[in-house]
């Protein structure tokens, strides 16, 4: 799989299915659930991951792959976009004043930088432990315009939440 198509599983079919797509079957600490995975009692349950699909393990060691590393960061970057367009269609479904909140001026900008934010993410993605980095700033930007909606545990930022745990699993943001 190319790290385009990471990019692409990851935002229509969510974070672990991109995940899926990036490891393209190569264990580490943090793996879809699905898959037969057996649960370490030695290793905590993680209640977030494990309501996105993903499994916390312990690891023998992670590879320092760059190339791992980007298709990992694709795939964060896919759940990222998915989160982006999740807070437009929310602040355009709350009413304030006048009219819907992403007509502000404030929130349309904040929106306008984290697309923008992507784009130099996707462009990152050859040195991705930079692209990690940025990845995570924007996922909590993007939480933030969620707002206290952004804190529920049933909300698209929890895959963001879960995201930037992936990344540290995987030892991506060195």
């Amino acid at each position: 799989m190319t790290i385009q198509e990471c990019e692409e599983r990851a935002y229509t079919d969510g974070l672990a299915a991109g995940l899926r797509t990036a490891l393209r079957g190569n264990p580490g600490p943090a793996m879809p659930s699905d898959g037969g995975i057996t649960p370490d009692p030695a290793v905590p349950g993680h209640r977030l991951a494990e309501a996105e699909g993903v499994a916390l393990l312990p690891s023998q060691g992670i590879p320092d792959d760059p190339e791992l590393s980007g298709r990992l960061a694709a795939a964060r970057l896919g759940t990222t976009r998915r989160a982006l367009e999740a807070a437009a269609r929310h602040l355009d479904g709350r009413i304030s004043g006048e009219g819907p909140l992403i007509q502000r001026q404030l929130l349309a900008g904040a929106i306008a930088d984290a697309a923008a934010g992507i784009e130099l993410a996707r462009a990152l993605l050859g040195t991705p432990y930079v692209a990690h980095e940025v990845i995570s700033d924007l996922g909590w930007e993007i939480t933030k315009l969620f707002g206290g909606a952004g804190y529920i545990t049933d909300q698209p930022t929890r895959a963001l939440y879960v995201s930037a745990l992936i990344a540290d699993a995987w030892g991506a943001t060195r």
